[in-house]
């Protein structure tokens, strides 16, 4: 019997985005890795906090944060602001926009499953 050689193919590694990006490919989601722990390192430079570290803050703060929206909500009643649910590698956030932020975002809020916002630390009562 005739034997046809054989060949060792070395692949590069694959960076924690590419494994990340795979395993919701194929899974829905990763037991091992949340979407914010491989983009902390970048993002964290361009001064966005985790969850953690804003619920530090006072009333008041001027934030930035990022995370994986597992809500949204634009109940009839609440006059236009819709209400997202964001969540980092340590927790959730509660997110108000208020309706001309919305309308100017519309298609990414809606849309996107990652994202980055920006405003004022607000506890209790938000609108």
């Amino acid at each position: 019997m005739l034997g046809y050689p054989q060949y060792q193919v070395t692949l590069p590694d694959m960076t924690e985005q590419e494994e990340l990006s795979a395993e919701y490919k194929v899974q829905v989601l990763s037991a091992r890795l949340h979407p914010m722990q491989v983009m902390r390192r970048e993002i964290s430079r361009d001064g966005v906090m985790r969850s953690s570290e804003i619920m530090s803050l006072f009333p008041g703060t001027k934030v930035r944060t990022a995370g994986y929206v597992v809500c949204r909500q634009a109940p009839v009643t609440a006059k236009g602001h819709v209400f997202l649910t964001l969540e980092d590698e340590e927790g959730l956030l509660n997110i108000v926009l208020k309706p001309h932020i919305y309308q100017k975002y519309r298609y990414l809020v809606r849309t996107a499953p990652l994202i980055v916002v920006e405003g004022c630390l607000r506890r209790g009562r938000a609108l």
